[in-house]
């Protein structure tokens, strides 16, 4: 045994092969008990994940799997851009994402002609939004499905959006977050 190896041994350095074997016997330690605890995705169906109510800053609250992500959008209206905010949450395939763009002062079309343009037809109170002005759109496209609701109130566009591929569409899930939609009180 070298010299450098005793007193590495006398001063209870173990060699580093001996202390990065232990590495993987954690890892499948750590595999084993979020197994048995049931941490895991593998055969997991979108969106099985626990629903939680996202509140913001865009006075609106709606119910969701997973954590949302917030990212700037614009909109244009009568020619001009207005800026707002998208909340959307993906898994495995499945998008649901709310869209809240204010409509500038300066576009004074009536509501019905706004709402033409973002591709209604009638705008009328839907159920589930209180009476609001709504329309709902439900199409296919490239083998996805997608549901959309465009709620308008306090000159905000509400645009709820859920996609996912055709032949998995969480028609269930898609009420519990159109259903769960609820615009806040100004404050």
């Amino acid at each position: 045994m070298s010299e450098r190896r005793r007193n590495a041994q006398a001063l209870g350095v173990q060699p580093i092969a001996k202390m990065f074997a232990i590495v993987p016997v954690v890892l499948i330690a750590a595999a084993c008990i979020a197994f048995a605890f049931g941490w895991r995705l593998e055969g997991r169906k979108p969106l099985d994940m626990s629903w939680r109510t996202l509140t913001t800053d865009s006075n609106f609250s709606v119910m969701a799997p997973g954590i949302f992500i917030v990212s700037p959008e614009t909109m244009a209206f009568s020619g001009e851009e207005a800026k707002g905010f998208n909340y959307a949450v993906s898994d495995r395939g499945v998008m649901l994402s709310v869209s809240v763009t204010p409509i500038p002062d300066s576009d004074t079309r009536p509501l019905e002609q706004v709402a033409a343009s973002l591709g209604a037809g009638n705008v009328e109170g839907l159920p589930g939004v209180g009476g609001k002005p709504a329309f709902q759109r439900d199409f296919l496209q490239q083998g996805r499905r997608t549901q959309v609701r465009v709620i308008f109130q306090d000159r905000k566009v509400y645009q709820l959006v859920v996609t996912a591929p055709a032949e998995r569409f969480p028609a269930a899930d898609a009420e519990k977050f159109f259903g769960s939609f609820r615009v806040l009180p100004t404050p």
